[in-house]
């Protein structure tokens, strides 16, 4: 079998420049829900007064507390380029931006008054579910 070692080469080496690339997009969504967790931890109430009022028993701590520590965990993951704790960290983002999405979306639309936070859940869930798509943990 025959093998072009220049192109191997060639592809060995931007196999490793892409991993030695520092991942600003998962800084960002790191950062961003790492604020929104402590935002939600600090203004008690706040979190809840934009959702369905069925909803309003929510333990509001733990869910402040998920955004924050699924935050945490990607953002180790990005700065010491940690494949496992970026894989964890952005399903665990996934999984929490799509849940307040689903909040924020029947408030607005459901029985609470059109509020614009939907749009801006909607943006981030989006962007976890594109940085978990690009694979970039692999």
């Amino acid at each position: 079998m025959m093998k072009n070692k220049k192109l191997v080469k060639e592809i060995e080496g931007e196999l490793r420049k892409n991993e030695n690339r520092f991942n600003v997009l998962g800084f960002i969504l790191a950062t961003t829900s790492i604020f929104k967790g402590t935002f939600i931890l600090h203004h008690e109430g706040f979190f809840l007064n934009y959702v369905e009022p069925y909803l309003r028993n929510l333990p509001e701590n733990l869910i402040g507390s998920l955004i924050l520590i699924a935050g945490i965990i990607k953002l180790i993951g990005v700065v010491t380029r940690t494949k496992q704790l970026k894989r964890y960290g952005i399903w665990l983002l996934c999984c929490v931006w799509w849940f307040q999405f689903g909040l924020a979306f029947s408030y607005s639309f459901g029985t609470g008054y059109p509020h614009d936070s939907w749009i801006y859940t909607f943006c981030i869930a989006s962007i976890c579910i594109y940085e978990a798509k690009k694979g970039v943990f692999y």
